[in-house]
């Protein structure tokens, strides 16, 4: 098997959306008067803060 290399990140993705969510998000962006970017951004990270206060329950009932 081949070695796998990870690539550089460079933060950019290219994103493709289902065009429903595309343009909901696009109304959302223009009421709150962010760009697209800046609210996709702001939906994952606390998607992330989420998931990260999920673990850390997780891993602290697991210590009990």
């Amino acid at each position: 098997m081949g070695v796998i290399m990870e690539k550089e990140k460079n933060g950019k993705i290219t994103l493709r959306l289902p065009i429903d969510i595309h343009e909901r998000l696009s109304e959302t962006a223009e009421q709150q008067n962010v760009s697209l970017n800046t609210l996709i951004i702001s939906f994952l990270s606390e998607n992330l803060g989420r998931l990260d206060a999920k673990r850390e329950l997780e891993v602290s009932d697991g210590d009990k």
